[in-house]
Parts: structure tokens; sequence; C-alpha cells
């Protein structure tokens, strides 16, 4: 089947804290409907539902989308580089050699360029997921397959209203959907997964949270870990029981043994917040457990989790700084493969609260993503900080709109280009994505307004150099929608 659309295309260039208006095009694209693929779990009142290039918003500006479904469309307007003998050239409308699109014209801007690589931040689809309760539904991690250019997110969806699942799907490089996996892990209670990553032999690791009936609070909850086969079998999974309460997962990496590190944040018994970081073995039995007590023995968070090429172990959090007045700063903190603290660093936004949300390794340097407090309870602005992997700074800058401006997830690469999901509002909370390739101003920004507080919460790059960003978005009435993107880089 064959649908097509007509497109409205705005191009916002943003600097600091301003917007301006650039260049409104009008287009008009026709795409092949994607088979709907299958599905391991009783799932039949979801909808999925894949939109191309122009329906919806892009640094080239927002547009309606359709938040009632899940959509997947076919890329329009991929284009290819030409073949390396010069015997195909570029715009034939074939991918040959090393494009990685071609869309058969020469036209700049428009997904592809004409030297068949992608449009730096033009949206090449969207994938829109609302579960059967029509209520909440997130995409919080996601990871590409290194073998297969595969995207599997990770997150929850609502079998009924007040009630989230454990969710994960896996899609092509192109939005197909191959298969979703769905469970009601806390027997009625809220489940969500939270972060995933996938080893070397392409099984699928996730961790996050579920409530127990057992536990004497249905508000607490424990960690989940679990791991899958790459067609989505579950093959084992654990719950883990800090020492009083409220546990949780919150990121998850492995390294190249394939053990499984996971950062998490455990309730103490004095009714306090402490950051662990956990190693497991590739079955999942715990190997030690690192814990972090911040200056103020308050409330201190692991939200992410990296290793790297020699197993050390890098994450990133915030700790309470003091309590009279309550003072938040970013942590980061390395440890040696076998749980030995290298070094720790903190980072003070100055004001209020600081949130240490995500961190990525490249080369020899550190990445990190979060927020800082401009205004007491009021304003965040968006933190990027670059560090030596001794924990040296080299830069820190904010960037931000006017009120709630945050990055939630950065992927980098040894170039130091970084690009950053997040979220930006004045008022309501839009999707952020956004690319820098150093201290300047982002090199380009995609805006995805929802109908009310949105977030991109996990990104990544594929084998193709284009991103894909997960998270959420705002629908009318009430609930959120699970939301999934692919950009040129």
């Amino acid at each position: 089947m064959f649908l097509c659309l007509n497109h409205v295309m705005v191009d916002v260039v943003r600097r600091g804290r301003n917007r301006h208006l650039a260049l409104l095009v009008w287009s008009n694209a026709c795409f092949s409907e994607p088979g709907a693929g299958t599905s391991t779990a009783d799932d039949e009142s979801d909808v999925t539902s894949v939109e191309d290039s122009g329906g919806d918003t892009t640094t080239a500006g927002p547009t309606d989308t359709d938040t009632d479904t899940d959509t997947a469309t076919d890329t329009v307007g991929e284009m290819s580089s030409g073949s390396s003998d010069g015997t195909k050239p570029c715009g034939n409308g074939t991918i040959d050699g090393e494009e990685v699109c071609d869309d058969g014209n020469d036209a700049p801007a428009d997904g592809c360029e004409p030297d068949c690589t992608y449009t730096p931040g033009f949206p090449l689809w969207t994938v829109i997921h609302d579960g059967p309760a029509h209520w909440n539904d997130a995409v919080s991690g996601l990871a590409v397959d290194q073998a297969t250019g595969d995207v599997i997110v990770a997150g929850d969806t609502a079998s009924m209203v007040q009630n989230r699942n454990a969710y994960i799907a896996r899609f092509t490089s192109a939005g197909e959907l191959v298969w979703t996996w769905t469970e009601d892990l806390g027997e009625g209670l809220d489940d969500r997964l939270t972060a995933i990553a996938i080893d070397h032999a392409g099984n699928i690791v996730v961790t996050g949270g579920v409530a127990l009936p057992s536990e004497p609070n249905v508000a607490d909850a424990n960690i989940v870990v679990a791991k899958f086969s790459p067609m989505g079998e579950e093959a084992w999974r654990q719950h883990i029981d800090g020492a009083e309460g409220w546990d949780y997962g919150n990121g998850i990496a492995l390294d190249r043994s394939d053990n499984i590190i996971v950062a998490a944040t455990y309730r103490t018994l004095d009714q306090h917040l402490d950051a662990h970081i956990l190693k497991l073995d590739a079955n999942g039995e715990q190997l030690w457990d690192h814990e972090h007590n911040g200056p103020a023995n308050d409330a201190d968070f692991a939200n992410a989790v990296v290793v790297d090429d020699d197993d050390e172990i890098c994450w990133i959090g915030d700790q309470t700084a003091d309590t009279v007045p309550i003072q938040g700063d970013i942590v980061l903190q390395c440890l040696r493969s076998d749980g030995v603290e290298l070094w720790t660093k903190s980072f003070d936004g100055g004001v209020f609260y600081d949130h240490g949300f995500a961190l990525a390794v490249a080369g020899d340097r550190i990445y990190a993503t979060g927020s800082v407090s401009v205004v007491a309870n009021e304003d965040n602005d968006l933190w990027i900080g670059v560090y030596e992997s001794d924990g040296t700074l080299v830069w820190s800058r904010t960037w931000g709109e006017v009120k709630r401006d945050e990055g939630r997830a950065i992927v980098a690469d040894v170039d130091g280009r970084m690009w950053i999901a997040g979220a930006v509002s004045a008022s309501d909370s839009d999707v952020l994505v956004a690319r820098w390739n150093g201290e300047d101003e982002p090199l380009w920004l995609d805006i995805s307004p929802g109908n009310g507080d949105s977030f991109g919460y996990a990104i990544a790059r594929g084998l193709d150099g284009a991103i894909f960003v997960g998270g959420a978005v705002a629908k009318a009435g009430q609930g959120m929608d699970a939301w999934l993107r692919k950009l040129g880089p």
C-alpha cells in the first residue's frame, strides 16, 4: 500500500534564547507502508505507525503528528554517495557503493544531499507507539545492533490506566517493526525499563524497576535486570532488592566480556538514597556492589554508566551537597573493573540542584550532559561537560531557552562531535535533539513539540551514521506516546 502526504517544513535556527524562522517549504511525498512485523506478546490493541521525513518536526520545524497511532514510515529522500568507481553516480535513485541514501535528485536539504549523504538534523522517519490503554507510554533506552543495524528500544507501555508494563521493541534501520515484547512484571503495578545494551552475540540486556505486591508499601520497587535473545525470547531475569524500599536500575553497560554494569539507586535503612554501581556476570550473578554516599548523606543518584576500552567504568548522577539550604551537585566517578574507585569529580552550577543524566566515552575523553539550576526551583539550563580520562575538566557550558532545558542522553565520537537528546521549554517542554561540534552554539536543533511536557530520553548512532532518538511526547487530552525518530547526523 502506498500513502501520500503533504509536508510543511519551517527551517528554525536558534541562537541563544531566540528563535528565527528562515525558510518555508512545501513538499509532496509518497511512501510505501511498512509491514506490521511480528509480536511475541498479545498486543492487538497497540498501534504503531511510521511517518516519513516530512511528517514530523525537524530542524526544519514542527508539523502535526498523529499521536493516536504507532507509525513507522520508509525514509523519504534517502540518498547515496555513488559507487567508488564512479560508474553509478549519486542521484540515480539507487543506493550504490558507500552511499547512505539516493533519492534520485540533486536537491539539497531534502533528507539526502546531492553527495548522497544525509541532511544533518533532517528527520528521516518517526515512529509513535500508543499502547492498549492509550495512556502513558515511553521509550527510555535504545541501542543499535552492530551486526544488523537494527535499533532496539526499551521503556514502558500502559495496559490500563495507572498500570505500566515493561516494553521492548525491535525496528529495522528503516523503521519497520520486527517484534515487540511486553509483560506485567509487578503483578498489576508499575514496571518500567530505563536502559538497554546489546552484547557481542546480539543478546539484549535491560534494567529498570518493578513494583511487587509482596513489598510492605506498593510504592516500593526492586531493580530488575533481564536478558533476551536477539528475537526477544527471555533468557533470565533478576530482581535485586536493596536495603529498604524503593530501588531502581537507571543505566546499563557491558564490558568486553559481556559482564553487565548497572547504575542504580537504593533507599537506605535511614530512608535516604545512595548511588550504587553493580557488576553482574553474563548469567546475571552479582559480582560486586559499589556504593556512593554523597557529602550530605541524603539523596544521591547514579543515572547512567559507560565502560571504556580498558573495562574501566564511569558513571554520572547527582548528589546532595548540603541540606540547609538544599544544594545538589553533578557527580562523575570512574572505577576500575573490580569496582575500586579511581577518581570522583563534582560540578556545582551554583544556585540550587544540578543533575548529571548521561555520559559517553570517545577516544580519551568523557562527554557528559545534564542540567544546572539558573533560578532556584524555576529555571534549568542544559549542561555539557567534557573531561579528560583522569577527570580533568576540559570545558563546560550551559545552553537554554527560557525555563526547563536539560540534556538526558548523549553520544559522541573521537572528533569531539556530540549529539544530545533532552528537553527545551518556554512553558511546556518539547523534545530536543541537537548536535554540538564543541563549545560553540549547536550546529543544528530538532525541536518536537507535544500537547504538553515531552522529553527525549535516549540516543544512539546507527551504522550509517544517522542518529536514533527515543522519548515520550504528550498527546491531546491525557497521557504520553512512546516516540522514536531517525535523523541525519
